[in-house]
């Protein structure tokens, strides 16, 4: 009986591993804050993408997107093309709070009766000026919503933060590499806690 009993369980076992390795991966969608550079120099001016990633059926988006203030100033926000990949949208740039360090109430959506846009690519771009301030910066999504063409909520990962460190000058390769290791170090370690991976 207990032969038996085990070669059932062995059997279930099987069954379930050989069902697992046939289910297709479901990527979970997310948005990261992609940087062109981790230092800028004072006074410069650079652009912040906010990307979205595996995306199934999106049709409308909002989110806040927030800064070192002391550091940095956003200068302007436009859209990115992936939404209007699915046709005509409507696109709000949101508040730009200098003060405060945020930009609140970005969103955008198609039109009329239009299916959603799947894949990856460029939500929102937001322009910002360095200070006369050297240090290090970051940035963060918090509030987002994502709608799919039926407006239900989509399921997403925990967004990806991203980092900058202002330095006296454009460039300046002695004045980076303090910074560097710490910048690494950071964005690694937030890279594995709000993976999509670690978060399904």
């Amino acid at each position: 009986m207990e032969d038996i009993m085990r070669n059932r369980i062995a059997a279930a076992v099987l069954a379930a591993v050989l069902v697992g390795w046939n289910l297709p991966a479901t990527a979970v969608p997310y948005l990261s804050i992609e940087v062109p550079d981790h230092y800028v120099g004072k006074g410069e001016q650079f652009v912040v993408t906010i990307r979205m990633n595996d995306a199934e059926d999106l049709f409308a988006y909002q989110f806040d997107f927030t800064f070192d203030p002391g550091l940095l100033a956003v200068t302007g926000v436009e859209e990115g093309d992936f939404l209007g990949r699915g046709g005509a949208t409507i696109f709000y740039p949101g508040i730009v709070d200098n003060d405060r360090g945020m930009v609140s109430f970005t969103l955008g959506t198609l039109t009329d009766d239009l299916a959603g846009v799947d894949g990856t690519g460029d939500l929102v771009r937001i322009a910002l000026r360095a200070g006369d301030t050297a240090g290090l910066a970051r940035f963060a999504l918090p509030d987002i919503i994502m709608l799919d063409s039926a407006l239900v909520d989509i399921d997403f990962a925990p967004p990806l933060e991203n980092y900058v460190a202002v330095v006296p000058a454009p460039g300046t390769l002695a004045l980076v590499l303090p910074l560097l290791p710490l910048l690494a170090a950071r964005a690694a370690r937030t890279r594995r806690a709000a993976s999509p991976v670690n978060a399904a």
